[in-house]
Order: C-alpha cells, then structure tokens, then sequence
C-alpha cells in the first residue's frame, strides 16, 4: 500500500504485458481501480474494464468521465448488523467503529456512521481511524471500557501512522486485550 508498491507493480505490468492485447481487466477494490483507470491507457489499451469490492459512492467518483467500465457495488447490511449488536446487548451504549484512512475505509466509516445515527441515535460513536494501533489496542483494552460497549469493524489495513497490519490479525489483538465483543462486517475478516 506504497507509492513504491504501485510503482514497481506499474513496472511490473508494463514489461510483463508490453505488446500483449489485454481483452478485460477486473479489478477489487478501490485502489485497484484507481490504478487501473490512472495506467489504463498506457498498459491495457481499449480493453473494458470491470470492477468489484467498491461502494456506490466511491464507484461514481473514481470512474466519472471514464467509459467501456461496468461493476458491481459493494454493500454491507449496516440495519441488520446493528439489530444483531443490540440483540446481544440491548442496553449498548457505545460504539468503537474501526476503519483505516483509506477511500474505501472513510466511505465504510461514513455509512457505518450514519447507520447507527439512524437506527440507534442514542448511542455514542467513537471513530477509530486516526489512531495508531497500540493507541487502539489500549484504549479497547479491559482497563478503559465501560459495560455495554462495543467494536464494529469494517475495513481496516493501515493505522494513522501508516502501520500496515491484516485485519484478521488486529482483530485477534483487540480480541484478546478487550472485553468488548469485536463485530466485524465481513466474515472473510475474521480469520476463520
């Protein structure tokens, strides 16, 4: 998730596919498509472009003026995600809402947002993402957590300090240092 990173894979597809046709390019996530439509027209020349993993919003900004593109949106069930936290804690009354800084992180932590404000507008939001890790982890920690609280994950890959870390591992770090349940909204997150 470096500008290095990108450039060396930049490289890395431009001798690769040098003088090849690409007929299709699917890509997952935003910072796939960001890539693919920024070197679209010097490594994959008129082929059609597909696109997953993206949320609505972030969708029509990124792909805005561009053509020969469809995908699908992403979406995480937000209503029934909070019915099930206040099912197994009717009394909650905070919630710490983990997602890093990136585009698909700030547009997951805005819809989580307005999902609680929405259905729950009682209960207090703490945002998580411009903390580091080990902030995270001792804030969550035993220590500072009143009764019905609890963490909401959506996507998460880097802190505010720009430590990289899975999301499957911080989840277990929070897991095992807090006595909040940890919700994540993707079961592929959990490490399972």
């Amino acid at each position: 998730p470096t500008q290095e990173n990108l450039r060396l894979r930049y490289e890395q597809y431009k001798l690769r596919y040098a003088g090849m046709r690409i007929d299709l390019v699917l890509t997952t996530d935003d910072a796939a498509l960001s890539f693919a439509l920024r070197h679209r027209a010097e490594l994959f020349p008129d082929a059609p472009l597909v696109f997953n993993g993206v949320l609505r919003d972030s969708a029509k900004r990124l792909t805005a003026g561009h053509a020969n593109l469809t995908g699908v949106y992403e979406q995480f069930n937000m209503e029934a995600t909070v019915k099930l936290i206040r099912r197994f804690d009717p009394g909650l009354d905070t919630v710490y809402l983990l997602y890093d800084n990136a585009e698909s992180g700030l547009q997951a932590g805005k819809l989580m947002a307005e999902g609680m404000k929405k259905d729950y507008p009682g209960i207090s939001l703490v945002h998580l993402n411009s903390w580091t890790i080990s902030d995270i982890i001792q804030r969550l920690s035993d220590a500072h957590l009143p009764p019905h609280t609890a963490v909401l994950a959506n996507t998460y890959s880097r802190d505010a300090a720009g430590t990289a870390m899975e999301m499957h591992r911080f989840v277990k770090m929070i897991s095992a240092s807090s006595n909040a349940p940890v919700y994540i909204l993707y079961d592929f997150d959990s490490g399972f």
